[in-house]
Formats: structure tokens, C-alpha cells, sequence
């Protein structure tokens, strides 16, 4: 890669985080920036997929927003990041009818009037079993697949990083917190012995 292109590569990226998701979406993919070179192949000519495997694996804006969405319920960095890429893993092959009313933009068109139904007999009290429906687009990712899909948007061992670092200062600024109040406490129970 050359310097330019490592520039308007640089250019590119930071425009991306710095802006709404709405209108990085509007934004060229970043593998569209540069032309490809005489004999480069795209990454998915590459996998070794079946036509219908592949189109299982293909990540639409619909199954992005959910991805985006459950990321943010369960954090997937973190000491239960394992649990929570699992959690994850269940919520994108399945909408529950105990999830937020606009979630019913995944789930297919001939089950959204059974969502609202069955929604609003629990929120009356009537209906307290659960029911889940099967989401309206065709992704129906493993743990693994959402690790790759998250390491495409993110650097994950960079977050993972990050987040270890900062919750170890967090612990030493807790105990330092806590060792300080003990302290203050014993000079003033000697204060009162006095």
C-alpha cells in the first residue's frame, strides 16, 4: 500500500468513527477504496462456501442492526463476554415476544401481528409465556461468525486489551478507595479512645 493510500485509508477511517452510524452506512465500503491489483481475489472467493451456504452467511443491513443492538445489551469484552457472545449468539436466531416493541422490523412479515398481539396480552397481565420468532433475514450466525463479523467492525483484541487494562486500574483504585476509609476510621476510633 502506498503512503497515499495508507492517507486516504487513515482519512477514510476516521471520517467513519467520527460520524452517526446512519451516514457511515452511506459511506463507501472501505474495501471499495482501491481498485484491486492484477490476479487479487476477493476474500470470498476464497472461503470455500457453497452458494447456499454462503447466502446463509451473508450479513444484510437488517441482521447488522440486530448485530449492533445486541452488542450493546450484552457487552461482548469484559469477564462475561463468553456468556454474553452466547447471548448474542440465541438472540440473532430468535426474536422473543418480551423484547421491545420495534423489535418486530426482525422478525418476518406474517408473524409481526402475532409479536404485537402476544406482547400486548403480557404487558395486560393475560399471557406470561414467552414466544420467539424466527428472524427475517437468513444469517443465523455461531459464536464464531459473530467474532469474525465484530473483528471486521472492531479491533476486539485491542477492546479486550483495553478493557483488562481499565478494570485493573478500577481494582486499584477501589482498594486504594477502601484501604483509605479504613484507615480514616481506625484515627478516629483512636481520636475517641483519647
Amino acid at each position: 500500500m502506498t503512503s497515499r493510500q495508507q492517507k486516504i485509508l487513515a482519512e477514510h477511517v476516521h471520517t467513519l468513527f467520527s460520524c452517526s452510524i446512519q451516514e457511515a452506512a452511506k459511506k463507501k465500503p472501505i474495501t471499495d477504496l482501491f481498485p484491486k491489483e492484477e490476479g487479487e481475489t476477493s476474500g470470498e472467493e476464497n472461503i470455500g462456501l457453497s452458494g447456499a451456504e454462503l447466502s446463509k452467511m451473508v450479513w444484510c443491513q437488517l441482521s447488522e442492526m440486530r448485530l449492533s443492538q445486541l452488542i450493546c445489551k450484552y457487552k461482548p469484552v469484559g469477564g462475561r463476554s463468553a456468556g454474553n457472545m452466547e447471548k448474542i449468539q440465541v438472540s440473532m436466531n430468535k426474536i422473543y415476544d418480551n423484547e421491545p416493541e420495534p423489535n418486530k422490523m426482525f422478525i418476518q412479515a406474517s408473524d409481526q401481528k402475532k409479536f404485537t398481539a402476544t406482547k400486548a396480552a403480557r404487558d395486560a397481565g393475560k399471557r406470561r409465556v414467552v414466544r420467539s420468532y424466527s428472524p427475517s433475514y437468513t444469517v443465523r450466525p455461531s459464536v464464531e461468525d459473530i467474532e469474525r463479523k465484530l473483528n471486521q467492525w472492531f479491533n476486539m483484541g485491542f477492546l479486550r486489551k483495553m478493557h483488562a487494562e481499565n478494570e485493573a486500574k478500577e481494582k486499584i483504585a477501589k482498594d486504594k478507595k477502601e484501604g483509605e476509609m479504613k484507615n480514616t476510621g481506625e484515627n478516629k476510633a483512636e481520636k475517641m479512645n483519647m
